[in-house]
């Protein structure tokens, strides 16, 4: 019981620390993460189709974005948890509008990413 409880809140706070940066701007430079490698991926369909909101709801979604995502690995400065985002790059992949998601280390969805604005509820 006290493991499930300390996930929770470990949980909600790593989701707390995501949601106050605002945007991946903010998240990447001025919050309480440091960045750990910042690269652009280049992912294969099943990888693209496992990350949420990086274009999927997009006619040839795959073969516009695939090459056009960012992949950024954050550190939590108090707890050590990392969080990865995923945000598309290019205008011929998101007209000048960067979407996407952030995971947790576990690959489970924290929140998404629209507009370049983190959305959390």
């Amino acid at each position: 019981m006290k493991a499930l409880l300390l996930a929770l809140i470990t949980t909600s706070t790593l989701a707390s620390a995501v949601c106050e940066s605002g945007n991946i701007w903010e998240l990447e430079k001025e919050s309480k993460f440091t960045v750990v490698s910042s690269q652009r991926a280049v992912l294969t369909e099943d990888e693209f189709n496992k990350i949420p909101n990086i274009g999927q709801d997009y006619e040839d979604a795959y073969e516009n974005c695939h090459d056009a995502i960012e992949k950024v690995e954050l550190k939590h400065s108090v707890t050590g948890e990392e969080v990865t985002m995923y945000y598309t790059i290019e205008d011929h992949c998101d007209g000048g509008n960067s979407f996407g998601s952030i995971l947790d280390s576990k690959g489970e969805l924290i929140t998404e990413i629209h507009d370049s604005d983190i959305y959390c509820e």
